[in-house]
């Protein structure tokens, strides 16, 4: 995997991590 698909794959997780944070609060 390449340095650009990694880091939008990162990127979309800690997107997904900070929409669940705030569904939970």
């Amino acid at each position: 995997m390449d340095y650009f698909g990694a880091n939008l794959t990162i990127s979309i997780w800690l997107l997904i991590g900070r929409v669940q944070t705030t569904w939970v609060k």
